[in-house]
């Protein structure tokens, strides 16, 4: 069995796979690196950041997917990223919120419910 970094063929195959999925890599990427920079500038520690950065990243993962669904050109990726990663996922989820709340009424946007005591 040869090892894979001797094998030409692989690297081939990996440098396919990335330059297939480009758009989804560096709207991921710059999610991340976006919400590390917030993150960092508004006093978070490292973990933090980290912890913040690595959830933007995967929210912009599960966006960018959906891309092709809603007939969006996958260049549109980097700057979905971005955006996400300058929100974060605590203003996503006010957003989102807000959204869902005045689809299904009752809501009225102003504090999500999750913060409310019963």
């Amino acid at each position: 069995m040869r090892m894979p970094e001797k094998n030409i063929g692989f690297w081939a195959e990996v440098w396919n796979w990335i330059n297939t999925n480009t758009p989804v890599i560096s709207g991921a990427l710059m999610a991340f690196l976006v919400a590390v920079a917030r993150s960092m500038k508004e006093g978070e520690g490292l973990k933090r950041s980290l912890l913040e950065a690595t959830l933007c990243g995967i929210l912009s993962l599960g966006i960018i997917s959906a891309f092709e669904y809603f007939g969006l050109p996958p260049n549109l990726a980097t700057l979905f990223g971005v955006i996400i990663g300058f929100l974060g996922t605590k203003k996503l989820a006010e957003i989102l919120d807000t959204l869902i709340g005045r689809r299904i009424g009752g809501h009225n946007g102003n504090q999500s419910d999750r913060n409310k005591p019963n």
